[in-house]
């Protein structure tokens, strides 16, 4: 998910790291945050 966001052109920002899982996150076009996790 992240690779195609910012192939559109959508900054996206590492969170803060938890063990066995990938985060990150964006902010909305309102500049709502909207975070993303993956269990690895």
């Amino acid at each position: 998910m992240r690779s195609r966001l910012e192939k559109e052109g959508i900054a996206c920002k590492d969170g803060i790291p938890i063990p066995g899982m990938n985060r990150f996150e964006i902010r909305d076009p309102f500049g709502n945050r909207v975070e993303f996790f993956e269990l690895t």
